[in-house]
């Protein structure tokens, strides 16, 4: 018997679910299958109960009760029409009508209890509370709930005034009876509603659930593009102003030989290499407060000192290239002691004023322009494999702390004769300091 119950709940909840529906609307189509076969249920159950009374009060004054057949008649039409209803979205595949009938449903079920038996135990009340759902939970046009609203108010008050000056239709004078029959009718009833609430109160927590889902996959998503701050701004006002700053410590690398490496290598292969290594930088990025900014290709990007300005850029900057280059020769040796090849890198940086801020509405990114940008570029491109070259700006910035060595006066595409220089390690205090940053 249990194995033939649960076959037929399963195939009362997954009635009429259309095909490549995603599983939060299969969660709705399955909760409102379950809503309303329990619903017919127990409008059943209220007709075979009443049913039973009717037959007992047969034997106590058939004459009198022999009519009284004609209060069962609501629950019986409520069970076939919400059959039919049932039914109905079972061929068509809809939703908010069907679901909506049915509640309407509901209120008529209790308008005609009411009227047919008095209202001493305050049925009408319940015309509200389903009319209430049909107008602000399923209803999405604003005619329709008005005029619900007009018509609750309309059958409520009508009710009201029924129950008040009219006697009930089919009374019944013995109190054993009549207590039997309010207790049962008003317990069914408030099953049904209860059911009618877990089922609104289900769906909106659903969808409460999945906005929230929502909102914070995109925050997350958006939290990847660009800074937290900029974020904030974005989503406050629906743009971001861009920024001038005095002083960014910019940074650009590039792999040597990568493209060489990458013909002989499988797609995966080579993704997985580049994510690696990228994935590490991002680790160092995060770790000494920089910002990243883009990957093109094979060349990494990022700043120090936006978009939060901070008076350390370019320490943070030369600390982190420090950590890249340590992390690409770790990389390389290991792919050595496997007798696999692995690209070199270059680095360089440069230090100064440029505009930080977002473009266009499509695809967009948080980015960075001016001069400071294409000389930290220039930088990068004129240093030597395995080195990281430095501006003399960028050099004088980072002060003491650090270990340089000059390269002189170099030539730089669209520079011309620059003065360079070569970070090539952090001093002691640097290393106390970076220590305590990372702490």
């Amino acid at each position: 018997m249990i194995p033939a119950l649960q076959s037929f709940w399963l195939w009362v909840s997954e009635f009429a679910i259309p095909e490549g529906t995603s599983p939060d609307e299969r969660k709705l189509h399955v909760s409102a299958n379950q809503l309303m076969m329990v619903t017919l249920i127990l409008i059943a159950a209220m007709s075979l109960s009443l049913l039973i009374a009717w037959l007992m009060l047969l034997q106590v004054d058939f004459a009198f009760y022999r009519n009284y057949y004609l209060g069962g008649l609501p629950a019986v039409l409520a069970l076939v029409i919400g059959t039919g209803i049932y039914i109905y979205r079972g061929k068509t595949r809809r939703f908010y009508g069907p679901i909506v009938a049915f509640a309407y449903l509901m209120t008529a079920l209790i308008t005609s209890l009411t009227v047919i038996f008095g209202g001493v135990y305050g049925l009408e009340y319940w015309v509200l509370v389903v009319m209430g759902i049909g107008n602000f939970v399923l209803h999405k046009k604003a005619f329709l709930r008005h005029s619900g609203t007009v018509s609750s108010l309309v059958a409520f008050v009508g009710l009201r005034v029924w129950t008040y000056y009219m006697p009930e239709i089919l009374p019944v004078p013995h109190q054993p009876t009549r207590i039997f029959y309010i207790l049962f009718t008003a317990g069914a009833l408030f099953l049904i509603m209860v059911l009618e609430f877990r089922f609104i109160a289900q769906q909106s927590t659903r969808a409460e659930d999945a906005f929230i889902a929502q909102r914070d996959l995109a925050d997350k998503l958006l939290l990847n593009i660009m800074p937290r701050s900029v974020a904030d701004e974005l989503k406050l006002k629906g743009k971001y102003e861009p920024r001038h700053y005095d002083a960014v410590t910019v940074l650009f690398t590039d792999f040597v030989g990568f493209t060489r490496l990458a013909a002989g290598m499988s797609p995966h292969e080579l993704l997985a290499s580049l994510e690696t290594c990228f994935g590490e930088f991002d680790r160092i990025v995060k770790k000494h407060g920089l910002e990243k900014l883009k990957t093109i290709g094979d060349s990494y990007m990022c700043a120090a000192g936006i978009p939060d300005p901070v008076s350390d850029h370019a320490e943070r900057a030369a600390r982190a290239a420090l950590d890249f280059l340590a992390v690409v020769k770790e990389q390389k040796a290991q792919a050595e002691k496997n007798k696999r090849p692995y690209w070199d890198i270059r680095i360089g940086l440069h230090t100064g004023p440029l505009v930080a801020g977002i473009i266009g509405d499509h695809k967009f990114a948080y980015d960075i322009w001016g001069d400071t940008v294409n000389i930290a570029s220039r930088m990068e491109s004129a240093g030597e494999v395995g080195r990281i070259n430095l501006s003399a700006v960028t050099a004088n910035s980072i002060g003491g702390n650090f270990e340089v060595r000059s390269r002189g006066v170099q030539n730089a595409k669209s520079l011309g004769e620059t003065e360079m220089f070569e970070l090539v390690a952090a001093t002691s205090q640097a290393k106390v300091n970076s220590a305590q940053e990372t702490i």
